[in-house]
């Protein structure tokens, strides 16, 4: 996921969950300012969507999370192998005797 569209996601929950979070405390004034005023219940569907939402975007995460370290656990790798190679590079060379110009 590109840093952008997470930026995008995470202002999207914390729009949601401060609209959460606000209308628990409207609800009182809601029922003072508009005396018919009945709160939403919250049904079993309704919890199980919620849930599976959450879920998804929580797996969302740890998808990232994971193509992260095994891009890094790659580039780890290749910087050893790279490493390696180099040094065995320079065990060679200094093995390589040099004429008397050098």
């Amino acid at each position: 996921m590109e840093k952008k569209d997470e930026k995008n996601l995470n202002q999207l929950h914390l729009v949601f969950g401060l609209l959460f979070i606000g209308s628990i405390f409207l609800s009182g004034q809601a029922k003072k300012i508009l005396p018919t005023w009945n709160d939403p219940e919250i049904h079993l569907l309704s919890l199980a969507v919620a849930l599976l939402w959450l879920g998804t975007v929580f797996q969302r995460k740890i998808k990232a999370l994971d193509d992260r370290c095994k891009v890094l656990k790659d580039r780890m790798e290749r910087a050893e192998s790279k490493i390696d190679w180099l040094e065995r590079e320079k065990a060679e060379q200094s093995r390589i005797p040099r004429g008397r110009g050098s």
